[in-house]
């Protein structure tokens, strides 16, 4: 798996001097999706860049469809001013034999373990932020993200995926 995120990184981004992919690990907790954390480092030697992602896969029936409607929805959550990470690649048929999504890492831990190890005090205020972020999430206009699905597909510019509204006969 580093090696063909490290070819896809190379080949992609050719911009991109030296690009090394490091500290591959999978993370995956959930059904849907699997889930890989790396560092990716590149530029000259004096002003090297590092970041840390998130790849998603996506396997099974249906795939390409859900990572599109995920980097679709994650971008307007986003422009909204919802607290989610910045996706920054959609790929639907390179790489991996699956369609996957690169986005930023935002470290943290799972609601669950961080409240079963917290205080009561903690866990109240945990939940509170939760429910505050629901209720956030509940009142933004959801006809832009029921239009994006059905209605846009991605393509390819500069390297990154981006959405335009289809043209007669694209793909769905």
């Amino acid at each position: 798996m580093l090696d063909l995120l490290q070819a896809f990184y190379t080949e992609t981004f050719p911009d991109r001097q030296g690009p090394a992919v490091t500290d591959l690990t999978d993370i995956t907790a959930g059904w849907e999706s699997e889930l890989h954390a790396f560092t990716l480092e590149y530029g000259p030697a004096a002003a090297r860049r590092r970041e840390e992602l998130i790849l998603r896969l996506y396997p099974g029936d249906g795939a390409p469809a859900k990572a599109t409607r995920e980097f679709h929805n994650m971008r307007l959550l986003r422009a909204a001013g919802y607290p989610v990470p910045e996706v920054y690649i959609l790929e639907l048929d390179r790489g991996f034999g699956k369609p996957f999504l690169i986005m930023e890492r935002i470290r943290g831990q799972l609601l669950g373990a961080l409240l079963t190890a917290s205080s009561e005090e903690r866990q109240r205020e945990l939940l509170t932020v939760f429910c505050r972020l629901f209720v956030r999430l509940h009142e933004l206009d959801w006809r832009p993200f029921n239009r994006g699905a059905a209605g846009q597909a991605p393509v390819r510019c500069d390297g990154v995926a981006v959405l335009r509204p289809c043209e007669v006969g694209d793909a769905p």
